[in-house]
């Protein structure tokens, strides 16, 4: 009897390697929430590009990296198999780069 087995996601791909790095974004979600920060930006009476650019951004490295990275670093929901400690730099690299970038004067 041979055992079935799952991907956690239906966007996650075999383990290992960039293959883990592209499941771990988790390229849907990470793109339906930049895509409310654009929508919302175009319907702002003025568009500010830099200002869409650096919040995209932003919400990229703060909510596609860190956000998941801490996910997977809990409970290993993704089962990837990037180390505890690449996880918590992944997070806090990201954490700070999106502080910087946030931290622009407009």
């Amino acid at each position: 009897m041979s055992v079935e087995l799952r991907r956690p996601a239906f966007y996650a791909l075999a383990r290992g390697g960039w293959r883990d790095a592209w499941t771990l974004l988790h390229p849907p979600y990470t793109a339906w929430h930049l895509s409310y920060y654009a929508l919302g930006a175009a319907l702002a009476p003025r568009l500010y590009v830099d200002r869409l650019l650096w919040g995209l951004l932003a919400f990229f490295l703060a909510v596609g990296i860190a956000a998941h990275a801490l996910d997977e670093l809990r409970d290993r929901p993704l089962r990837t198999r990037f180390s505890d400690r690449a996880l918590s730099v992944a997070a806090g690299v990201s954490l700070a780069a999106r502080s910087a970038s946030a931290s622009r004067e407009w």
